[in-house]
């Protein structure tokens, strides 16, 4: 199977560099680990970071759908960007610009990822994804992930979890903004320290979206058994 969210960007332009730098309101984790230990070690959790977890429980459970540009970058060095739609539970398509053919579309169930070059794809159980966590409803830092650190800053929130999926373990980051609390950008690190980093731009929240966006059983050519339609 391909690897879901590891394609081979190969298109660097300096509008997707500018964006990201745009984007990248906080600073950011270097994307790079140590290659034996990828992930951080956990910390012991403070009263305020209990404080702090139940608050952006509380605001990602509170939204039902996001719809803007994401921008992509990752440990390799390749950029890339695109739209995002999220509608919870369980639907989720990221697209990317072109000359990336890459298409993912989960429809509450699996998680299909297309080319749209050749035409050909690649699925999993949505809740095997490493992005599935954040699909969920209603979304629990206490339930399947271990919490590694919660950090304050620079009117930022940074939120460490360790989690599991078909790929393996991984490490996902979730970075909000502060007063008031917005999620900005997450990353994921892989067994491997491989990093993806994605930055939201220009969202809007609870918005009506269309059903067809988190369909895929009309994609040419796709091949896939199961079924598509979302969780309406």
């Amino acid at each position: 199977m391909v690897r879901l969210f590891q394609y081979a960007l190969r298109t660097v332009t300096p509008g997707l560099l500018a964006a990201l730098l745009t984007t990248a309101l906080f600073g950011g984790a270097a994307l790079a680990q140590d290659a034996a230990e990828p992930w951080r070690k956990p910390e012991p959790l403070t009263a305020e970071d209990r404080e702090d977890l139940k608050r952006a429980e509380d605001y990602l459970n509170q939204i039902g759908t996001v719809h803007g540009r994401f921008v992509q970058i990752t440990s390799t060095g390749h950029f890339s960007e695109g739209d995002i739609y999220l509608r919870r539970p369980g639907e989720l398509r990221f697209e990317y610009d072109a000359p990336v053919p890459l298409l993912l579309i989960s429809d509450g169930h699996t998680m299909v990822m297309y080319d749209k070059s050749i035409e050909s794809a690649s699925q999993l159980p949505l809740s095997q994804s490493p992005l599935w966590f954040l699909t969920r409803d209603p979304i629990d830092f206490t339930d399947t992930v271990e919490i590694l650190a919660v950090e304050r800053g620079q009117g930022a929130l940074l939120v460490s979890m360790l989690g599991g999926s078909a790929l393996g373990k991984a490490q996902v980051d979730l970075l909000f903004s502060d007063s008031p609390l917005e999620l900005r950008r997450w990353s994921v690190v892989d067994e491997q320290g491989y990093i993806i980093q994605v930055s939201l731009v220009d969202t809007q929240f609870d918005i009506a979206l269309e059903d067809s966006l988190f369909q895929y059983r009309d994609l040419p050519n796709l091949g896939l058994e199961g079924r598509s339609g979302g969780n309406n």
